[in-house]
């Protein structure tokens, strides 16, 4: 009880002042940094040869699909993402490319590793951020 005694208004103006600041600067964040999509197109490959790609940038949302070697998958396309969404177990047993969510940034990917299947943004410029690599 004595901590807070020894706290006085200024405390609590410091207080108030930091959290607006921090909430100020998630808001723009969310405002100006997911406004432009910045991945152009999104590649399709199954077994390692490509077999289409998506354009991101068209703005109506629309379904496209995927001929697999064990069924057909559905990617949801809207503007400037894509995502996989929910096989039946038969085609993908643990759906795990469907909870990927989505990508919308060069250099993201969602695989399918028991059809073969990769999905790559691409753009201009790739966040080396998201970059994932193994090293020699």
């Amino acid at each position: 009880m004595s901590f807070f005694r020894q706290i006085k208004k200024g405390d609590y103006l410091v207080a108030a002042g930091v959290l607006l600041l921090v909430g100020g600067l998630l808001l723009a964040n969310r405002l100006f940094l997911g406004l432009t999509p910045a991945g152009g197109e999104a590649f399709v490959e199954v077994d390692n040869q490509f077999v289409m790609d998506v354009s991101l940038l068209e703005g109506a949302p629309r379904y496209v699909t995927v001929t697999l070697p064990r069924g057909e998958a559905v990617l949801e396309v809207e503007e400037g993402k894509v995502r996989v969404l929910p096989m039946p177990r038969e085609i993908c047993p643990l759906n795990i490319c469907s909870s990927v969510g989505w990508i919308d940034r060069p250099g993201q990917a969602i695989v399918c590793l028991p059809n073969r299947m990769i999905i790559t943004v691409s753009g201009e410029e790739e966040d080396p951020l998201d970059l994932d690599g193994v090293t020699n």
